[in-house]
């Protein structure tokens, strides 16, 4: 009776965390629709200024809702070890109640999804977003004023969705986000289904409802994908899409679900070389001309469906310098918190060269790191070119979901804590559908479960999350244990078992 008590009280706070977040946000339904409510920086309130009574209740209220869902998602998160808790309750209803808690969601602490209805607007209006600048008007989440940005990092295909949904909501940034957040609830839930489809052939042991009932109450999926309206489940559906036509031996389709996912996010690009090894690693002598056909195919499509994604905006490779300046913005990093730190002295000791100097220290140092850590991948991938060994598809995931890993929290210069969630479906194929290393299963409850403590002080700080104080709180807070959890891993070349 004490357990049942206890594992109860947990799933109670989960359910009080949302209906926190919710609650909140319904109340302040009729001031957002009056554009009288600034809450990007101030929810739950809606004044576009806090006093010192109004930032306490803030942070106690976020922190409240944030140690909730972590308390209960690391209860759900057992479900992927304990069968029998699975088994003994039922608790699929709160499945409903939680996305549709999410749905009801503001999505107070990003302003992405106002940012891709000012995208659709801009296209809409026969600005080309990647080449000179497009306007952005703040009028949902900020006091309503209007500013400039300057070419976009998202794929075209991205770009033709936020047209579309732009164009069916007639410009009404309210309907919008409810078409955007029911898109983004199919995605997630599409996204689910794949996932299982993947383990169900890797792991045909594996109970079906126990994996669904962790997926739709996976806290960071309902508040980056449906709160938030994050739309990076969109390009891993296509990239799941590509693993399942992969395991089929279907080249000519999994190609194309590739290319299709690139020109949503360019992210993808960096999964495209294991792809490939994974596809010379099947060519043999029997096979090499079906293979390579299938492979001619896949190419030949995706050179169409290229054509056809950007045959309104290209303007030459011009069209990817958005993507340069984007590299070079550092925030909430290891890189941003070792530039700032050490600034002040590269100023005094180079003066006008401390930039520069500071700059290729601070990048020799993380490539080192990286080059580190993915090393054992580097002599297998060798192995594999010779033809000196091959590996299971379950290898190749974990070895995507290392390599991603590293490239977010080691090399990337900015980072933000739903560039976790869109790692954890691939982390959970390479630890449900292989064995369970000990390793692998802590980075994964950790990734899921830390970026939620991100939102607190961002919130407090009034969004602003350009100091060093915040970039050591992230680091610290969310990358220092799964680099902690590599580098034990790492010493045994990344076993599985």
């Amino acid at each position: 009776m004490e357990t049942i008590l206890k594992t109860n009280k947990i799933i109670i706070l989960g359910i009080a965390g949302w209906i926190l977040m919710a609650g909140f946000s319904i109340l302040q339904y009729l001031s957002i629709t009056n554009y009288s409510c600034y809450f990007l920086s101030s929810w739950p309130f809606c004044a576009a200024n806090l006093i010192f009574w109004q930032k306490l209740v803030q942070g106690m209220i976020l922190s409240f809702i944030m140690l909730f869902l972590i308390f209960s998602g690391k209860y759900f998160f057992n479900f992927l070890k304990d069968k029998e808790m699975a088994a003994r309750k039922s608790y699929f209803f709160l499945a409903s109640f939680f996305i549709l808690a999410a749905f009801l969601t503001i999505p107070f602490a990003s302003g992405d999804m106002i940012y891709y209805f000012n995208a659709g607007k801009a296209i809409n209006n026969g600005y080309n977003l990647y080449v000179g600048q497009w306007p952005l008007i703040n009028n949902f989440f900020y006091p309503p004023t209007e500013s400039i940005a300057n070419g976009i990092m998202y794929g075209p295909i991205a770009l033709d969705v936020f047209s579309l949904v732009h164009f069916i909501s007639n410009d009404n940034v309210f309907v919008f986000s409810i078409i955007w957040k029911m898109l983004m609830t199919a995605v997630f839930v599409l996204c689910g289904l794949l996932v299982w489809k993947l383990l169900s052939i890797y792991s045909p042991n594996l109970d079906k409802k126990w994996f669904y009932l962790f997926w739709f109450l996976q806290p960071l999926f309902l508040f980056e994908w449906i709160a938030n309206g994050h739309f990076d489940g969109m390009w891993l559906l296509f990239v799941l899409l590509a693993f399942i036509s992969i395991r089929s031996k279907k080249w000519q389709l999994a190609i194309p679900c590739l290319a299709i996912s690139i020109w949503i996010k360019f992210i993808p690009a960096l999964i495209a070389p294991w792809f490939l090894l994974l596809w010379w690693q099947e060519v043999n002598k029997n096979n090499w001309k079906a293979v390579a056909k299938d492979a001619i195919i896949g190419l030949s499509v995706s050179s169409v469906i290229t054509y056809f994604a950007w045959t309104h905006y290209w303007q030459g490779w011009q069209v990817f310098s958005p993507l340069l300046l984007q590299s070079k913005w550092a925030v909430s990093s290891i890189f941003a918190a070792t530039y700032y730190t050490l600034r002040p002295l590269f100023d005094v000791a180079f003066q006008e060269n401390s930039h520069w100097m500071l700059t290729r220290l601070a990048h020799l140092i993380l490539l080192f790191a990286a080059i580190y850590l993915i090393y054992p991948y580097f002599k297998k991938i060798i192995l594999v070119i010779v033809r000196k060994d091959k590996f299971d598809e379950i290898w190749y995931y974990q070895a995507i979901f290392i390599s991603l890993l590293i490239y977010t929290l080691i090399w990337q210069k900015s980072f933000w804590p739903w560039y976790l969630a869109w790692l954890m479906p691939i982390g959970l194929i390479a630890y449900l559908g292989g064995k369970q290393n000990i390793h692998l299963n802590k980075i994964i409850a950790w990734i899921s479960l830390s970026p939620l403590l991100f939102y607190i002080p961002q919130m407090v700080a009034n969004n602003d999350t350009h100091h060093l104080w915040f970039f050591y709180y992230v680091v610290l807070v969310i990358m220092i244990y799964p680099i902690f959890n590599l580098l034990k891993w790492r010493k045994n070349d990344y076993q599985i078992n």
